[in-house]
This record gives structure tokens, C-alpha cells and sequence, in this order.
């Protein structure tokens, strides 16, 4: 993932996804590659951080839909180990999602933000950022990033919900 051959990045990408992260799955050794991929993401000298970025963003996004049914409430049981054990990774390293949505590379930036919605667990922290990166964000698609962001945290969060919502309500009148 760190050579200079963009077309060898290119299928160890691939060969990545099909190994530990199939179709969405997460298990425990996609858990146990996190901090790998993490030191990827966050290195200025790796090519192609952003798709490294994506793939862990994909990992926690799957980790967290795997522990909660289709309208929103909590599984009784705890999400899969592999699952668990990755959203305490992220969500510990939740900070280094806000530096990676300030990142001056504008695909890092893009592909950081959801996990901002995602990995935050303190409300206002997650809502002042996700308002500070709209105000500083000038791409359309960055921009309804930082809005889904916002609404998942307002889902994920119930201290933040009302605060979201009002937020979004001004941005749509």
C-alpha cells in the first residue's frame, strides 16, 4: 500500500478488501489491521491516503450497521467481535478524524468527513467541527458529506439531536 507503483497500490488495495473486508464484512482480523492502516492514513508520505482513509471510514461505517436493526434501535447482542473491537479503535482515534477532515488534501478531507458523523462521541465537539468544515469546505460533494455527518450524528447521538436538527433546519430555509 506504500509503493511508488500506483498500479501495485492499486491491487494490494484490492487484494485488502477481498482478504478482510469482503462485500462489507468485518472480522477479527480486519480488526487487527486497523492499526496499520491507521499509521497509512495518517503519514503524509503515503500515496493514495485517501482510498486508505475510505477503507477505514467503509470498516467502522460496517462495524456500527452491524450492531444496530433497520430503524435505528440497538441489537440486543453485541456486534460481532471483530466489529466491537474496530468501532473502540475508531472511536479512540476520533481526534485524528478531525485532523484528517482539515487535511490540505482535498480527497483526504472528502473521504474523512463521515467519519466525523461516525467515530465522534462528543457532541458538541462533532457538531462545531462538522459546522467549522461547512464554512471552510467549497466542494458540493464535501459539503453534503458534512450534512450526512451532521444527521448521523444527530441519530447517533441523542444530546446532539436537537442541536443538529435545528442547525440543518437553518441551512435548509
Amino acid at each position: 500500500l506504500r509503493s511508488p507503483d500506483a498500479e501495485e497500490r492499486h491491487e494490494a488495495l484490492n487484494r485488502f478488501y477481498s482478504a478482510v473486508h469482503h462485500q462489507g464484512s468485518v472480522y477479527p482480523p480486519t480488526a487487527a489491521s486497523l492499526p496499520f492502516l491507521f499509521e497509512l492514513a495518517t503519514d503524509d508520505a503515503t500515496p493514495d491516503r485517501a482510498a486508505v482513509v475510505a477503507l477505514l471510514v467503509s470498516i467502522g461505517r460496517e462495524s456500527l450497521d452491524r450492531g444496530f436493526e433497520d430503524d435505528g434501535t440497538e441489537i440486543e447482542y453485541y456486534p460481532p467481535m471483530g466489529c466491537a473491537q474496530a468501532i473502540a479503535f475508531l472511536r479512540e482515534r476520533s481526534a485524528k478524524f478531525v485532523e484528517l477532515a482539515r487535511d490540505p488534501e482535498p480527497d483526504v478531507r472528502l473521504a474523512a468527513i463521515p467519519g466525523l458523523g461516525l467515530f465522534l462521541d462528543d457532541a458538541e465537539q462533532a457538531l462545531a467541527v462538522l459546522r467549522e468544515r461547512l464554512v471552510a469546505e467549497r466542494d458540493v460533494e464535501a459539503r453534503l458529506r458534512i450534512v450526512e455527518a451532521a444527521a448521523i450524528s444527530a441519530l447517533r447521538l441523542p444530546e446532539a439531536f436537537h442541536q443538529v436538527m435545528e442547525w440543518l433546519a437553518g441551512l435548509a430555509a
